[in-house]
């Protein structure tokens, strides 16, 4: 199957499992096809959140989104899926990072229920984290054999 073809094929399921997407920025030429895709994660999520290895956190957003790129992104003439941002804001007494903790979980399993089960995501090396933002690593989970879905604790609708 071609980049075209698997890319095609992602956005469509992408669009029937997501009812979240806020954009999607579509460039298309002879040999280049690539989608930078924005979801929205809900709202409620202000607040503290136990630590990982980086200590506890509390970021100051009601509402997250996640944006990440897919198609030949790395101009390989491969169908791939980038990395993802989910921006935060901080709080100003803040000394932790989202990064291995309760909120990098739950990033995961929202984005996992928001798209019925066809992507999850967990945090990216250290090296990726950001004073801004919490880098992760997309799966797409088209392939893989899931019968039961993940239960969410808290609103984040």
């Amino acid at each position: 199957m071609s980049v075209k073809q698997q890319h095609d094929s992602f956005i469509k399921t992408l669009k029937a499992n997501c009812e979240r997407i806020v954009d999607i920025d579509t460039t298309i030429d002879d040999k280049y096809c690539e989608s930078q895709i924005t979801i929205s994660l809900g709202h409620d999520w202000a607040g503290e959140y136990e630590g990982g290895y980086w200590g506890d956190c509390s970021i100051v957003d009601d509402e997250l989104q996640i944006t990440f790129s897919v198609g030949d992104i790395y101009n390989d003439g491969d169908f791939n899926i980038g990395e993802g941002i989910v921006h935060l804001t901080y709080a100003d007494d803040n000394e932790g990072l989202a990064y291995t903790g309760e909120l990098d979980k739950y990033v995961g399993q929202v984005l996992r229920r928001v798209t019925d089960g066809m992507l999850d995501c967990s945090g990216s090396e250290q090296g990726m984290q950001g004073d801004d933002y919490l880098s992760v690593d997309i799966e797409d989970m088209r392939d893989a054999i899931n019968t039961d879905r993940i239960v969410v604790q808290g609103s984040f609708a």
